[in-house]
């Protein structure tokens, strides 16, 4: 089976929040373009620790974490704000191990937020089928 990857923009949200009150300037919000790897078996954002220091994202707490060799402390990290295409929602961050081998992770419920689904024939996201074109939110 193959695997899908995604790129997607992330920029620290606690920095937009900035520049939308005009303490800082666009060019000071961190940002960087990532390729994903498409996990729907991971819940949240994964990033490695070099990425996460680059964006400048704050630690709330360590949070236990359920992982293919058993539960792991890991820390869990102020929100980045994903784009994909013109899609673009909030997410808190998991510390993944620096490791060349761990790419960053796009798991299930940032698919969700951002109205996306694993076209798994194709290997890549495509729209929810019911409104391919345009991000919708349920609020049922």
């Amino acid at each position: 089976m193959g695997r899908t990857v995604q790129k997607a923009n992330i920029a620290n949200a606690t920095d937009i929040g900035k520049f939308n009150e005009g303490i800082i300037l666009q060019e000071q919000v961190r940002s960087k373009e990532v390729e994903f790897l498409v996990d729907t078996g991971s819940a949240i954002i994964g990033l490695p620790m070099s990425m996460i220091k680059e964006l400048g994202l704050q630690k709330i707490k360590d949070r236990q974490v359920k992982t293919a060799n058993g539960v792991v402390s890991r820390g869990y990290y102020s929100a980045v704000r994903v784009t994909i295409w013109d899609r673009e929602m909030d997410f808190n961050v998991l510390e993944l191990f620096d490791s060349p081998d761990q790419p960053p992770l796009l798991g299930y419920m940032v698919l969700e937020g951002l109205d996306l689904r694993v076209d798994s024939k194709n290997q890549k996201l495509v729209g929810d089928p019911l409104h391919p074109d345009v991000m919708m939110i349920d609020l049922f």
